[in-house]
């Protein structure tokens, strides 16, 4: 696939194999952060919508990739590496996905992230969420720059100590109304 076909995949929900992965909010932002990072890439949570586009991205832009789950069927049916610690995984990259259980776990690897990805995507950052995943204090209190994309259900925001992401808001809203 090219950089071109991967970028309609995220933004139509469409999977590689052409089926619908569903309105996940997280697809938009983690396309722009992606964009506008190098690097590599890790996800933590694999997933059947990013995980296979987040491999092709980086197989198509030459980026190495890396995917971590703590379910051991999850892992086999996304390609991801299992693991049983989440401590294992290490944070320094480009560009780091946060979806991961369990989600109380979230906020500690935010934590450990913010001095050593360049970029981290986090879902279900939404206020209502918050009370079980506890990541808002955190991205308040450990990140320079976020932006917050908020849409009806679950947020995601893109976060950062290095790079202003929230000059990517243009864009990632322009995104949104296509």
């Amino acid at each position: 696939m090219t950089i071109q076909e991967i970028e309609r995949a995220f933004l139509t929900g469409i999977r590689v194999d052409g089926s619908f992965v569903g309105w996940v909010s997280y697809r938009i932002p983690l396309l722009v952060a992606l964009q506008n990072s190098t690097g590599k890439i890790i996800e933590m949570g694999a997933g059947l919508g990013s995980t296979e586009l987040l491999r092709a991205y980086a197989l198509a832009s030459g980026r190495e990739f890396e995917t971590y789950e703590t379910d051991a069927e999850w892992a086999a049916k996304t390609g991801a590496t299992h693991i049983l610690d989440w401590d294992v995984v290490s944070v320094s990259c480009g560009l780091l996905f946060v979806d991961h259980a369990p989600g109380e776990r979230r906020k500690v690897d935010l934590a450990r992230a913010a001095s050593l990805a360049t970029v981290v995507v986090a879902h279900d950052t939404e206020p209502a969420a918050d009370h079980g995943y506890g990541m808002r204090d955190v991205i308040k209190a450990k990140y320079l720059y976020a932006y917050d994309f908020n849409i009806q259900g679950a947020w995601a925001t893109v976060m950062s100590n290095f790079v202003d992401v929230r000059a990517w808001a243009t864009r990632i809203e322009e995104l949104r109304d296509l």
